[in-house]
């Protein structure tokens, strides 16, 4: 299912789980393809702390915006998002597949970003309303950092 099959609602929920492996014991948390003016990026999110040194990958660069616990970035180019990203860690190759970028779902709305650690999707529910109210907020990226098996969120505990 693609983003184009959902109509904007107040009530809607879309869930996404990151593409995260352990690749050589280094921890890529996920591989997106971005389009560029000529051919794609992928940008592959890495655990902080990630030694580059020990990758390889043709063409890649390290995102220079990483500081403290960020993520570590690294970029680089593929001529379309069906190819497959190619990179050696500690000398193994793996082949990876990017994820579609999804920024058209909130191209243009006011979105809130927020992280969600173990909170009741009631409290969340009227931590987003208070934004709505007070803000205008029209969408929200939830990262969901609750241990499995707790209260997931659906368009009926989140409606607001």
């Amino acid at each position: 299912m693609t983003h184009s099959d959902f109509a904007i609602a107040s009530d809607q929920v879309l869930e996404r789980q990151l593409g995260a492996h352990c690749l050589a014991e280094t921890t890529l948390l996920d591989c997106v393809a971005l389009p560029q003016n000529t051919g794609y990026l992928a940008r592959l999110f890495f655990k902080s702390g990630t030694r580059f040194e020990d990758i390889s990958t043709p063409g890649a660069t390290v995102s220079p915006n990483q500081s403290g616990n960020a993520v570590a970035i690294l970029e680089t180019p593929i001529a379309n998002p069906a190819d497959p990203v190619v990179l050696k860690i500690q000398g193994q190759s793996f082949s990876l597949t990017a994820e579609p970028a999804e920024t058209s779902l909130f191209a243009g709305l006011n979105v809130l970003l927020a992280i969600r650690n173990g909170e009741s999707p009631e409290t969340a529910a009227s931590w987003m309303q208070y934004h709505v109210t007070q803000h205008g907020m029209q969408a929200a990226v939830i990262i969901d950092q609750a241990p499995p098996l707790k209260v997931t969120f659906s368009s009926e505990s989140c409606a607001i």
